[in-house]
């Protein structure tokens, strides 16, 4: 079962929770991203480090497929913003090792093509054009509320100050 899958009580069971942030002195593609949880401490110091860019206005999201979106739209009605949200999947296969690997990303549905494309490139400068293959699946997210409180996000904490109270109720129907 993929990490993506696994319930999590309180969460929006098997729903990926992201943080939806900008990006100041983005360039054209890109001043919002849209990080895993999980991912985004260690992410956000490589974007200051590397890039010397700096993250601001941070809010959680919820994930779901357009399909899943579109069967409980009436849940999510008045749950905060929806955005059109993609998630792109580069999957590598090493034939040496006969193991293949899936990275995820997610991006806004107008930038999704443009970071497909990009990571596509990417992965195949270290491996062959047959080893790679890209795709983009449709979703929506939903903006459950602001993160005031950047230490929560070491412990993965996302409860707290800045949360709209309707936002429990969208992530347990998620669920």
């Amino acid at each position: 079962m993929d990490r993506n899958e696994t319930p999590s009580e309180g969460t929006g069971a098997g729903h990926p929770r992201l943080l939806r942030c900008r990006m100041r002195e983005a360039a054209e593609h890109g001043s919002v991203r849209y990080v895993e949880l999980e991912q985004f401490t260690l992410w956000e110091h490589f974007m200051r480090a590397r890039h010397r860019i700096q993250i601001q206005e941070l809010e959680l999201c919820l994930w779901l497929e357009k399909s899943e979106y579109t069967n409980s739209a009436a849940v999510f009605e008045h749950a905060g913003r929806i955005d059109p949200v993609h998630r792109i999947e580069v999957t590598v296969y090493d034939a040496g090792y006969h193991y293949s690997v899936t990275v995820r990303r997610y991006a806004d549905a107008n930038d999704a093509p443009f970071v497909a494309d990009l990571l596509l490139k990417h992965a195949q400068q270290d491996s062959g054009p047959d080893e790679c293959s890209v795709r983009i699946v449709e979703g929506r997210c939903v903006r459950v509320g602001k993160v005031s409180d950047r230490r929560a996000l070491l412990l993965g904490l996302t409860c707290g100050a800045g949360r709209a109270p309707h936002s429990a109720r969208a992530m347990r129907a998620a669920g």
